[in-house]
């Protein structure tokens, strides 16, 4: 990972640390549910953990494994 990835990534972590208990709050409503409300949905929006998770060929930070290097 590289240091940016991993800046990036601590961030994320620190956003969603901060929401925990929103989130948390929010989750018997989800399940029942079955999918995430907006509410939920925004929260992660918010802390950066949809781009951490969406191909950087769609405006997100994750490469792809195609674009991964070998190891």
């Amino acid at each position: 990972m590289t240091e940016t990835a991993t800046t990036h990534s601590g961030s994320v972590r620190t956003a969603i640390d901060a929401r925990a208990d929103e989130l948390i709050a929010l989750a018997p409503s989800n399940e029942a549910l079955g999918r995430l409300d907006d509410r939920a949905a925004a929260v992660l929006r918010e802390s950066g953990m949809m781009r951490m998770l969406q191909p950087a060929t769609h405006g997100g930070s994750r490469r792809t494994r195609a674009s991964s290097p070998r190891r």
